[in-house]
């Protein structure tokens, strides 16, 4: 049996496609100044994605699957199929609009796989949100780094 690959990705249950390029996306409204904990999963079946949000190079993972980890602070996180993770994102940057990616490819032509993170005050205009094209170059998530804090015996 032949399974067609998924050509697009809802965040948020939104998204678009190679048709839909103008549907809504999703929107993660934040304060300038605060701290977030943000919880996400992929529920897909087979592909993997790289998730990241532009110019916020501070996430620091806390969980992974349910399990409390030693904080590790990144600026990507792969995430795989049925996985879970929940990360601090500090709210420091400019005000204004930041792609959120969840891709599977460098390639992030499209506006496929994304939603946006935008901060209070800032414009809602999706179309001037973009603060990069392309994929940065990023420090990749280390597994051997998520190592279990257990509690004091």
């Amino acid at each position: 049996m032949t399974y067609k690959a998924s050509d697009s990705t809802l965040i948020q249950g939104l998204g678009g496609t190679p048709i839909t390029l103008t549907a809504p996306l999703g929107v993660l409204t934040v304060q300038h100044g605060l701290r977030y904990r943000i919880r996400f999963f992929n529920i897909v079946c087979s592909p993997n994605y790289v998730f990241q949000i532009d110019s916020h190079a501070n996430i620091t993972v806390i969980e992974a699957d349910g399990i409390p980890t030693q904080p590790y602070t990144v600026d990507q996180i792969a995430i795989f199929a049925g996985q879970r993770y929940s990360f601090i994102l500090n709210a420091d940057q400019a005000v204004g609009n930041y792609w959120i990616r969840a891709a599977r490819t460098k390639s992030f032509a499209g506006r496929i796989n994304f939603t946006i993170l935008r901060y209070v005050d800032a414009t809602d205009e999706h179309q001037r949100v973009c603060r990069s094209e392309h994929a940065r170059e990023c420090t990749i998530l280390s597994f051997t780094s998520l190592l279990t804090t257990l509690p004091p015996v």
